[in-house]
Formats: structure tokens, sequence, C-alpha cells
């Protein structure tokens, strides 16, 4: 009886391409991706439940284009006194705020990610009756206060940031912009469909490179879900009559499965 077991997974094409000095000069981008404590898992499962199998990994991406974006910027007061330096942020906070508003943005799209007040410091050298030694005294305070905001209508991405950076003038920083989609879960059936097609055309591959026959789907396992991914933006200027361009990319949502189907004999 011709049994055969085959553990895939990218195993075969992994000891294929191992050698790191071959002809072409291949580098780690190449490679195979390592698999996860979650892939590992489900393979250990399957091999230990499954004997007579082929198993594969299955993966679907899809690009989407974003369809929300959060915003992270604050105000930051440096003063002699901690009094007058929680006075300007507040007042400039307060009136972005009232600026965001009028733009349509709701007071319950904006969160608070932090408050500081930090004391800036400085050693000086002091000589006295006892001596002279160091003492650190404090010049001054930052006063710092960071929010995010939802925006769901990324085309005025650019327009928040200037009408912040106008606003807020000397005092504003901004953070990072991330964009993401709404629902990704939407996505979630097309992403299944592409995935199960991606880990049978696999299976197929392999058990006529083995010269088996592909038997039935016996296990299935999804390992990851749609995932986001980040642009990250700093140091704007604001120019008169100018909106700052900000063009995000389209988003990449994938989702791996792991699938274990029947080997038959070669007939």
């Amino acid at each position: 009886m011709f049994i055969v077991s085959i553990l895939l997974l990218g195993f075969i094409s992994a000891c294929s391409e191992s050698d790191p000095k071959g002809e072409n000069q291949r580098t780690n981008a190449n490679l195979p991706n390592p698999f996860s404590s979650s892939e590992l898992g489900a393979i250990s499962n399957f091999s230990s439940q499954e004997g007579n199998h082929i198993i594969v990994r299955g993966n679907a991406v899809l690009e989407v284009e974003p369809d929300i974006a959060t915003i992270n910027l604050s105000i930051e007061s440096r003063e002699s006194t901690v009094v007058v330096a929680r006075e300007n942020a507040a007042s400039a906070m307060l009136n972005l705020v009232k600026k965001l508003s009028k733009t349509g943005i709701g007071e319950n799209s904006i969160h608070t990610n932090s408050f500081s007040i930090i004391p800036i410091t400085q050693w000086v050298t002091v000589k006295d009756d006892t001596g002279e030694y160091s003492e650190q005294r404090i010049l001054g305070y930052t006063v710092g206060n960071s929010v995010s905001i939802d925006l769901h209508d990324i085309d005025k991405v650019g327009e928040i940031i200037d009408l912040a950076a106008v606003t807020g003038g000397d005092l504003i920083r901004i953070g990072s912009i991330g964009f993401n989609v709404k629902d990704p879960e939407s996505y979630s059936n097309q992403l299944r469909i592409l995935a199960v097609e991606n880990a049978l055309e696999k299976a197929k591959s392999y058990a006529t490179a083995a010269q088996v026959e592909l038997g039935n789907l016996t296990s299935l396992e999804e390992i990851y879900s749609p995932s986001m991914n980040t642009m990250e933006s700093s140091n704007y200027r604001m120019m008169a009559e100018i909106i700052t361009p900000i063009n995000p990319d389209e988003m990449k949502l994938s989702l791996n499965i792991i699938a274990a189907y029947e080997i038959n004999p070669k007939k």
C-alpha cells in the first residue's frame, strides 16, 4: 500500500531555497515567511490527529480604500510658571476644539490621550559656606495635552491638519495619522473564499508532485483576521492658501487558514 503523509505549509519550498548564496543571491525578503505560534500550534494539532493528509496554509489579500482616519496631535506650552503654561495650553486646546466643531467634528470624535505637567530643570553649580556642589533648579514647566481625532471623511485630513496648525500656532504638535476601514468584517467572507481557493490550489499542486490523489477537505482552521496598516506623518508646515496633501495608500486586508486534505493512492 502506498501511504504518503505530507506536512506542507511551505516546508518543501523552504528546504529548496535554504541556500542564502544561490545563483540569484536571494535575500531574506525572498524566503518564506516564518510561521507564527498560532500556525505552529495548528500544524501540531493537525499532524497529531491526521495521519495520511496534505496540510497547507491558504492565504488571501485584498487591497481596499481606507474610509476612516485618526489624527493624533497635541498642544505643548513651555512657560516659566506652571500656571501660565497650563492656561496657555488649555486656551489653545479649547480654541482648537471650537474650530474643529465648525467643520462638523463633534466632541465625541475627539478623545484625550494624555495630559502632563513636566518641570524644565537644569543642573547648576552652587557655592556656599559648605563648599561647592551641583543643584537641580526648575527653570519652567511644559504642559502637554494630547488628543486623537476620528475623521470619517478622509478627504479632509489635510484640511484638518492645516486648521490645527493655524489655530494652535507654535504650540501645536502633529503626531501620527492612522488609516483604517470602518467595517473590516464586511470583507471577511470574500477573504475566506479566496483563502480556501488558495489552499486548494496549493494542495492540488503538492498532490500532483507527490503522485497521489487529493481527497476531501477534513480540517480547516482560521489563523488571522483582517489587519490594518498605519501611515506615520510628522513635522507639518502650514503654507498660505495651500492644503497639506495627504494621499493614503490602499490598505491590505489579509486572512490565513490552515487546511488538511485526505491523500488517496494514485490509481
